[in-house]
């Protein structure tokens, strides 16, 4: 790489700042897929646990939140599930863009260019099927605590 003169520092070519950025953006890819994987298994197992094990079943239904702590792990899964959709259809219009011989409407490309710029929506669901989930889970607890 070229250097400033006497600085002793490198800068980076353009080449070189592309395939750093396409390194971190795997290993952000990679980051989502796990907690995405992870928040969805959590959300679905937790009443999985209800209707299969008796012995879950039973203190929770008896404790009369049985309806809302089954809402808080859907609403968790449905956040999830609501971001992977919109993720996916942002980058089908992304690479629908890149192809010159396909049609396009500006003004939809225009949106969801800006929408792929943001994180504020994938943060915000993640929060809400975090927060969600941690609300049931503590529910659970506290029946199973009787606190």
């Amino acid at each position: 790489m070229p250097t400033h003169r006497g600085s002793g520092r490198t800068r980076k070519t353009k080449a070189d700042a592309q395939r750093e950025e396409e390194g971190f953006y795997a290993v952000y890819s990679d980051y989502t897929k796990t907690l995405r994987t992870w928040l969805v298994a959590y959300g679905v197992g937790g009443p999985v646990l209800f209707v299969t094990q008796d012995m879950i079943a039973k203190p929770v239904i008896e404790s009369g939140k049985a309806f809302w702590i089954v809402c808080l792990f859907l609403v968790g899964v449905a956040a999830q599930v609501f971001i992977a959709l919109v993720n996916k259809y942002v980058n089908w219009y992304l690479y629908n863009k890149a192809d010159p011989t396909q049609p396009r409407n500006e003004n939809v490309h225009r949106r969801v260019d800006w929408l792929s710029e943001r994180i504020g929506l994938d943060v915000s669901m993640d929060i809400i099927s975090i927060v969600a989930f941690g609300w049931a889970t503590a529910w659970v607890l506290l029946i199973f605590t009787d606190c």
